[in-house]
């Protein structure tokens, strides 16, 4: 996604795969990992083996490392209903 990676943070909103009907609704914070031994592990273990056909196997990784971001989301504690919320009177 184009300018994922240079924000603070975004509005999720997750979808039903099989009905498209919304299944959350969160705000996340956005971290864009540093191309580390980190970044290789996770590219490695969650993109490579889901690749069907890839044409230079774990050569991708540095290939990817090149030319991709890796981005999380972790959303954030919704925030608390006002009457949940303190009263702080001067």
């Amino acid at each position: 996604m184009p300018g994922l990676a240079e924000t603070a943070s975004v509005h999720l909103i997750a979808r039903s795969k099989e009905k498209r009907s919304e299944v959350a609704d969160v705000e996340c914070t956005v971290e864009t990992l540093p191309k580390d031994a980190r970044w290789d592990e996770i590219a490695r273990d969650l993109l490579v083996g889901r690749r069907l056909n890839l044409k230079d196997g774990d050569a991708a990784v540095n290939r990817w490392k090149k030319e991709c971001e890796i981005v999380v989301l972790t959303p954030l504690p919704p925030a608390a209903p006002v009457e949940d919320m303190a009263v702080v009177t001067g």
